[in-house]
């Protein structure tokens, strides 16, 4: 009986990650999330999730969900938020969290979205463009 059980998990599991569409299935609830305080460092944890143009001041910065940017000036106010997956969708490959964030010097943040989705935003605005994924 144990042996039939274990070999019908293990099917489980082998369905689950031949079915996931790419990316690793990871349990975690929120309160896992919440104790290492940010999703994208959850996902990844050598994520870069600040980044501030010396030109400008702006600063841009993943909020906690892993899903969202703020761009703030160089005395702190808001300029712009704005929810990466509402506006560019959920990456095909890794977890739908922003994991990286560059400042170009064309005063656009580069941002990479999972594993290898890149979307470019404008400093200014907040105005989000993707540009593809490999």
């Amino acid at each position: 009986m144990r042996t039939l059980i274990k070999v019908g998990v293990a099917i489980a599991i082998l369905y689950g990650v031949t079915n996931y569409n790419g990316g690793a299935i990871v349990q975690a609830n929120d309160s896992k999330r919440t104790a290492s305080g940010h999703a994208s460092i959850h996902a990844y944890p050598d994520a870069i999730i600040s980044a501030t143009d010396a030109a400008s001041g702006i600063t841009v910065s993943v909020d906690r969900d892993g899903a969202s940017v703020t761009a703030r000036s160089s005395a702190g106010a808001i300029l712009w938020h704005a929810d990466v997956l509402k506006e560019t969708g959920r990456p095909s490959v890794g977890f739908p969290v922003v994991r990286r964030i560059d400042i170009t010097a064309r005063g656009t943040a580069s941002l990479v979205v999972g594993k290898h989705r890149f979307v470019e935003v404008d400093l200014k605005n907040g105005k989000m463009k993707m540009l593809g994924e490999d």
